[in-house]
């Protein structure tokens, strides 16, 4: 994603200025940098009581790793998930480790800024109150941080008496052990079905899915995508080339993506097809589950509650 941001008065532009954004040139960095993440790594060498040399030998790291890791002043996604993986096959325990898991394993994408220029009088203005400096990381970064919204509406609907009988009817997931949790936690199983989809779990064949969806295309120009959940057969490869080919030449989807869903062991580290609870390789139950979330193959370890129920209901297909 690329993101032009208008600025309304001299005084967030000089606010900008202060979290550190270039207004003049905006930020065009395409690195995968994970924000404030270079932080975790120090804490997580301390926490083990490890000096430098005794840290680079633990973690394996390379010459450029070190290079990134000492030098850098943020890191992308790339460099922190080497780190990740050696503390997992090594069964390395820190709450730092296990907070670099989760950034690493998130859905949370940042999107580049492309410019920041001042906004004049519009016709109409929706003005979105935040809080100062909340919503804008800085850095290298200059980038947003955005996120699927599915989850959050879903529970602040809940919330809200005025809106809790209706959203009932309409939300997806284990309403029923939502309901139980409200009062103790926000990150819960439940969902509305995403953008322009269908409901995850419809009993439709995959051409109904298609007819259905592709309509919306040349309306949502912003952005949109076709899902393909598949099954755990192996589908023939050239077959499946014809049915893409199809849907490209004969639809109006414009992005649509083929999803199998994956089990990698991490003691031998064999990836199966689907989600299963023991590596059927080596038996370890010390697994991690690969699926597709907001466009990106991510481990559902990192998914909030909402998306790893959406996980669970997802109609797959045999192609």
């Amino acid at each position: 994603y690329e993101y032009t941001i208008n600025v309304s008065g001299n005084d967030n532009l000089v606010r900008l200025k202060e979290l550190g954004f270039d207004v003049t040139t905006g930020q065009k960095d395409t690195s995968d940098i994970r924000p404030k993440a270079k932080s975790l790594v120090y804490k997580l060498k301390n926490d083990l009581k490890l000096s430098k040399s005794q840290f680079t030998k633990l973690f394996e790291c390379s010459d450029w790793m070190i290079n990134a890791y000492y030098n850098k002043s943020e890191l992308t996604r790339g460099e922190l998930k080497h780190i990740v993986e050696v503390g997992i096959r090594k069964d390395i325990k820190s709450q730092y480790l296990d907070r670099l898991k989760k950034i690493v394993c998130s859905d949370i994408s940042y999107g580049k800024v492309l410019d920041i220029v001042k906004e004049g009088t519009t016709e109409h203005t929706y003005d979105f109150e935040v809080k100062p400096k909340e919503n804008f990381l800085a850095g290298v970064g200059c980038m947003i941080a955005h996120n699927t919204t599915a989850m959050r509406f879903a529970v602040s609907d809940l919330l809200h008496k005025e809106y809790k009988e209706q959203a009932k009817k309409v939300i997806k997931g284990d309403l029923e052990g939502a309901m139980r949790k409200l009062k103790e936690t926000r990150d819960l199983p439940i969902y509305y079905s995403n953008g322009t989809h269908v409901s995850v779990d419809a009993n439709i064949d995959i051409i109904d899915k298609i007819n259905l969806e592709h309509v919306f295309f040349p309306i949502v120009d912003g952005g949109n995508i076709l899902h393909i959940f598949m099954g755990e057969s192996m589908p023939d490869p050239k077959g499946l080339k014809e049915f893409a080919f199809n849907i490209a030449k004969n639809t109006q989807v414009g992005y649509f993506a083929f999803t199998k869903d994956m089990t990698l062991c991490l003691k031998d580290f064999h990836v199966s097809p689907g989600l299963k609870d023991q590596c059927p390789n080596c038996g370890s139950s010390k697994v991690e589950h690969l699926s597709r979330i907001t466009g990106y193959l991510q481990a559902v370890s990192g998914w909030n509650k909402g998306k790893q129920q959406e996980l669970k209901d997802r109609k797959r297909y045999d192609i």
